[in-house]
């Protein structure tokens, strides 16, 4: 291997490495478009869901991250965009929450928008929306243990996927000094 100049830097790589019949490798732009697409938008239960491709949409239009590729692509497929929601405050992604936080207005009501990895978003929440239940249901042990084997049968499907939490913000905004808010 050295007289190849290969560095290993994990010895067992070199056993994996002699015990390989195929090794197949992607440079980008041969097998993948280097392009990210919604393959869907589901509920809790694994159907499809066009409420939370609309809460997603919202969080993606108002969270002021621009450019950002996920958020295209969850763009690209919510032909209605924010919908009519206005931005009152949001606090970007960052790699130590794991989510995107959107404060919005839809007509008289307000929300707050929460994306970004359902493993970190999951812990979080206590109520699961079950059918045209608005308000939601507990959330039980048996909801999150069906919910973690759709994530885990979606991961093993090579499937990323991202958890939308959402609940409504009655009364006055109370402005955090962690919120970036409109003027």
């Amino acid at each position: 291997m050295a007289r190849r100049k290969v560095i290993v830097k994990r010895l067992a790589a070199i056993h994996d490495l002699g015990a390989m019949d195929v090794l197949c490798t992607d440079k980008t732009g041969t097998l993948t478009e280097a392009r990210i697409r919604l393959s869907a938008a589901i509920g809790p239960n694994g159907a499809a869901d066009t409420h939370v491709l609309e809460l997603a949409a919202i969080n993606s239009a108002l969270g002021g991250s621009s450019g950002n590729p996920i958020d295209e692509a969850i763009l690209a497929e919510c032909t209605g965009g924010p919908g009519g929601s206005t931005h009152v405050a949001d606090m970007p992604f960052d790699f130590e929450r794991r989510r995107t936080t959107v404060l919005a207005t839809r007509g008289p009501q307000r929300l707050l928008i929460v994306k970004g990895a359902a493993e970190a978003i999951l812990p979080l929440c206590t109520k699961v929306a079950v059918g045209a239940a608005e308000a939601g249901a507990a959330l039980t042990d048996e909801h999150r243990q069906s919910i973690e084997r759709l994530l885990n049968d979606k991961a093993d499907q090579g499937e990323r996927v991202l958890a939308i939490a959402w609940r409504p913000m009655p009364g006055a905004v109370r402005r955090s000094p962690r919120l970036t808010s409109s003027s």
